[in-house]
């Protein structure tokens, strides 16, 4: 039977029938095809339905064309031509991008030594290389450090920054973490003629600067004058009507135009000043004598140089808390307001933590050009010997009789010292007067290095000097005056009952082998580690300093009086309708028939003393 591969099998109680075996052949031939897109009964129906529409000469024929061409325009294909292509990935970029970190370090090598080289030229080279695999292999031992695929990409993304910038004594500061991405800073100091250039470029900037708020200054005081002008010329011609109009009115009306003047209280003035703004230290000086540039990701993202930092910055970082974001231009809103974003933010934080957190070995640093004879020392007066010992405190070499002491020995913080400058509380390392302006600190250091130089002038310099300071004592101004460089870690201060350094060793069992580590803990994430007569500083951390209470924002001032209070104001009742009457009636003027009971009141009063 033609129908046999459809046939349904009959039950029981049916009998075989023609429609029910013609039903199953319709849904057979209905039944979807995946790979066509269409099912074989529309497809003949279709393809019947235009033989019959166009009636050919040769159906049969006709019949394949028409099947192939209805099954061509159906097609469609799974995806688009375009997707079809090659994608790259995005890994593929960025190893594109740490390629290109593997071909610098052959360009350099040849004008660049590392620190590893053990002679004296390598640490006199211009840019010393640092080797940030001795960092990892001493970190690992005292369970600190960053992973090793990180240390490799810091440690080529750190030869490319200096075949590019052309910096000197680049260290590896630390990581500082963020909430969304993290930040790798990076320590250098720039040469002589970068530095030259620079504070060329500022100081035109800033005479370019003053010029234009001259140009402005002079603007607003002509508009100013053209002002006061216009005020004065209005002044007289409402002058000179109310004058004719006054001279039209009555002698009555006008004294009691007089009476009716209102008498206004004079206008509050603001006597309030503003504090005068501390001057920034110059570009390689003081807090601003490195530079320091960061990154998101080592290697894949370019290098960021962070802005100078100014005192004013310093100053409110410590009086506030802010998570880093991980975007150096993400807005700061804290109270009080801080005066840039979030890259003058690290910024002023990069140098709290060094200035608290850089430590070395006692003996490793020396102060340089600090030997003189003791005939010299005994001519010198004492305030020209303190200027000279800050000057050379402000400058320190590595000695080269160096002798590390025993490993167990480097675990008490008495065996360690700062080797970096205090920051003081106005936000400087140089203490510098409010009143004085950022130009005249730079004459009186070079002042000071002359009068250092010769004796006479030096007596001078020391009565101008008292003087000054005379005066200051009598502006109520106090020169601030910090720890000096050197200082053993056990001289700094308990805070909140807590240590401040704490040291260990890597490993006890072992101690002639052994790293010697000392953490801070007033900055938590601030180490220092010694081994085989080298040290290393690093920090790796949130960037906020310990609090042992909750933080509490500072509260708002409180609000100010809008004008001056005398006394307390006395409360006092309404008058009377009574009152108020009697009070209006003896404001009135006087009467022809008052003044003529008057008269007769006084006759009378005279008559009876006769």
């Amino acid at each position: 039977m033609a129908g046999e591969w459809c046939k349904v099998p009959p039950t029981d109680d049916e009998a075989p029938s023609i429609k029910r075996e013609a039903e199953g052949a319709k849904l057979y031939l209905r039944k979807f095809c995946p790979a066509a897109g269409d099912n074989l009964h529309d497809h003949l129906s279709e393809v019947l339905k235009k033989i019959l529409t166009e009636r050919p000469n040769d159906a049969i024929t006709a019949f394949e064309e028409y099947s192939r061409k209805l099954r061509e325009d159906k097609f469609r294909m799974q995806g688009d031509c375009l997707r079809d292509l090659h994608v790259p990935r995005p890994q593929f970029k960025d190893a594109q991008k740490l390629i290109d970190l593997f071909k610098v370090h052959l360009a350099i090598n040849e004008d660049y030594r590392s620190v590893d080289e053990g002679t004296d030229d390598a640490v006199q080279t211009r840019a010393i290389i640092p080797n940030l695999f001795e960092l990892l292999f001493y970190s690992e031992q005292v369970d600190i450090g960053l992973p090793r695929t990180e240390v490799v990409l810091l440690n080529l993304a750190i030869r490319k920054l200096i075949a590019k910038i052309k910096v000197e004594d680049v260290r590896f500061w630390g990581k500082i973490l963020g909430r969304s991405k993290n930040y790798y800073v990076i320590e250098a100091s720039l040469s002589d003629f970068e530095l030259e250039r620079r504070l060329e470029e500022l100081e035109r900037a800033q005479q370019k600067s003053e010029r234009e708020n001259a140009d402005d200054a002079n603007g607003d005081a002509k508009e100013a004058q053209q002002e006061v002008a216009e005020k004065e010329a209005l002044e007289a011609a409402l002058a000179t009507k109310l004058s004719d109009s006054a001279g039209e009115n009555e002698a009555g009306f006008a004294e009691e135009d007089d009476t009716l003047k209102l008498v206004f209280p004079p206008i509050p003035e603001n006597t309030w000043l503003p504090p005068p703004k501390v001057p920034p230290e110059k570009l390689g000086t003081g807090a601003n004598a490195k530079v320091y540039f960061v990154c998101n990701s080592p290697g894949l993202d370019d290098w960021v140089e962070l802005p100078a930092v100014t005192p004013e910055q310093i100053v409110i970082a410590r009086q506030t808390i802010y998570v880093f974001t991980g975007n150096l231009e993400a807005d700061i809103r804290t109270f009080p307001p801080f005066p840039g974003n979030e890259k003058n933010y690290l910024r002023a934080q990069i140098a709290r933590i060094g200035a608290a957190t850089h430590v070395s070995p006692i003996g490793y640093f020396t102060f340089g050009n600090r030997k003189q004879d003791d005939e010299e020392m005994e001519d010198e007066e004492s305030d020209a010997e303190d200027e000279e010992e800050e000057e050379d405190e402000a400058d320190v070499v590595i000695n080269r009789h160096y002798e590390q002491p025993a490993i167990r020995d480097l675990i008490e913080s008495s065996n360690w010292c700062h080797h970096s400058p205090c920051i003081l509380a106005q936000g400087r390392v140089i203490w510098q007067d409010p009143g004085k302006a950022g130009a005249e600190e730079g004459d009186e250091e070079d002042e000071g290095e002359d009068e250092a130089e010769e004796g006479d002038e030096a007596d001078d310099s020391g009565n101008e000097k008292e003087e000054q300071n005379g005066s200051e004592k009598d502006k109520g101004i106090e020169k601030e005056i910090g720890p000096p460089l050197l200082t053993p870690l056990s001289e700094d201060t308990t805070q909140d009952w807590l240590t401040p350094w704490t040291g260990r060793l890597s490993s006890k069992i072992q101690p002639d082998t052994a790293v010697a580590l000392i953490r801070s803990n007033v900055w938590p994430g601030a180490f220092a580690i010694a081994a085989d007569k080298k040290f290393f500083n690093v920090y790796i951390g949130w960037g906020h300093k310990h609090n042992a209470y909750n933080y509490s924002p500072i509260t708002m001032p409180p609000i100010e009086n809008q004008y001056p209070i005398d006394s307390e104001p006395a409360e006092i009742q309404d008058p009377t309708f009574d009152e108020e009457e009697t009070y209006r009636i003896s404001q009135l003027p006087p009467s022809d028939d008052d003044e003529e009971e008057d008269d007769e009141s006084e006759k009378t009063v005279d008559s009876e003393e006769d």
